[in-house]
């Protein structure tokens, strides 16, 4: 499994807990969603390294540059919510994703390598999250 999916497949109970218990995503809409929502982040987090302090990957200012930075309606049609609850949901989980990105590949030369494989973009790591969708084999 790649490190995305590995890292989300781990994370997946305590994210849909978090939108649960945040929002008001019902937890079948946030088993949808944390997938999704995880390809966006990192997707967005690949796409713009050079602008990141990845030393600091989840704090207030990578944050607020990286929601800047996803199609939140485009997340919104892919999980079939509406845009006012993926924007509120991306907001509840974005920091952790973030966190989890950092603890696991490490800060700046770690995270780089990490998300280096993924060629300017999370393409390749976007079949594991499918398969935690459940979608695919």
């Amino acid at each position: 499994m790649d490190f995305l999916g590995a890292l989300l497949e781990e994370k997946k109970a305590t994210l849909v807990q978090a939108l649960t218990g945040q929002t008001d995503i019902a937890p079948a809409e946030a088993e949808l969603f944390v997938p999704e929502a995880g390809s966006a982040v990192v997707d967005a987090v690949a796409s713009n390294l050079g602008e990141l302090d990845l030393d600091n990957l989840d704090d207030a200012g990578n944050i607020a540059s990286l929601l800047g930075k996803i199609d939140i309606g485009g997340l919104a049609t892919r999980t079939g919510l509406s845009p006012e609850k993926a924007a509120g949901g991306l907001s509840a989980i974005m920091p952790m994703i973030l966190g989890f990105l950092s603890s696991k590949a490490g800060s700046g030369g770690g995270l780089m390598s990490a998300l280096g494989g993924l060629g300017g973009g999370a393409g390749d790591m976007l079949g594991g999250l499918g398969k935690l969708g459940g979608f695919g084999k």
